[in-house]
């Protein structure tokens, strides 16, 4: 069984800034999809699978911040990794459906 099938998620196409805090570094990059399981990140030189990581996401004409604790479940050196949230309070979640039940309409 491959990833995507796997996935329980639909994944929605949305570039968001996101901030990334893992222990020995942190940058800001950006999104190349989310749902409300994970999401990918666009970056060169992604961590390693199994690396746990701090994500603070900015989404598009919406104020809060989502805050969660991830994992790194695939990476492609040169184009980005994808995680899966671990921890992620009920209010962020509900933010983040909110906000992809709109981008779905």
């Amino acid at each position: 069984m491959s990833f995507d099938e796997k996935r329980k998620s639909l994944r929605i196409p949305v570039t968001a800034k996101v901030q990334i805090s893992k222990e020995d570094s942190e940058g800001v990059y950006f999104t190349e999809d989310l749902s409300k399981g994970g999401f990918q990140i666009k970056m060169d030189d992604p961590p390693y699978v199994g690396t746990l990581i701090k994500a603070q996401i900015s989404l598009p004409d919406v104020e809060e911040l989502i805050e969660a604790k991830c994992e790194v479940v695939w990476r492609q050196e040169g184009k980005g990794c994808g995680v899966k949230f671990k921890i992620i309070t009920k209010a962020n979640l509900m933010i983040l459906e909110e906000f992809l039940e709109g981008q779905g309409s």
